[in-house]
């Protein structure tokens, strides 16, 4: 497993640090690290942050706009949705992007193989219990 693909989302005032976490220590496993994030605020005018999405990117369905589709890898073999929202645009992602293995934490899409509990409070055992999987799938 070399390529992992992390989509999440991101409330206003919300910098999800677990996830920037999680990047650090996959990229210290060696992995190649792809990272998209939705917004929901408003999307700024100027300086926006790259990998990132937002609502005005989207279709009326909520779906991803192409420009977006097309700015990740088409295949992967791990991707992480570590989106909180119950419904995100991301699920259409999640849904469309080839991958060996996805996993969902909080989350119980159909399209994923593992379901992780996200431990709300304690975002540091689903970091743990993320890199205890690529640990046994890459032995």
């Amino acid at each position: 497993m070399k390529s992992v693909l992390i989509v999440y989302d991101v409330l206003d005032g919300d910098h999800r640090p677990e996830v920037f976490k999680l990047i650090e220590l996959l990229k210290k496993e060696g992995k190649s690290v792809y990272i998209l994030g939705f917004h929901y605020g408003k999307k700024p005018k100027e300086n926006q942050p790259n990998d990132t999405y937002f609502k005005q990117d989207t279709t009326f369905i909520k779906s991803p706009k192409r420009q977006v589709r097309e700015s990740l890898p088409g295949e992967v073999d791990l991707l992480i949705d570590w989106s909180k929202a119950p419904k995100s645009p991301n699920d259409f992602l999640t849904v469309r992007i080839k991958s060996g293995l996805k996993l969902g934490i909080d989350r119980n899409l159909p399209c994923f193989d593992i379901a992780i509990k996200g431990h709300e409070f304690m975002p540091e055992n689903v970091i743990e219990e993320v890199m205890k999987y690529i640990k046994l799938i890459n032995k």
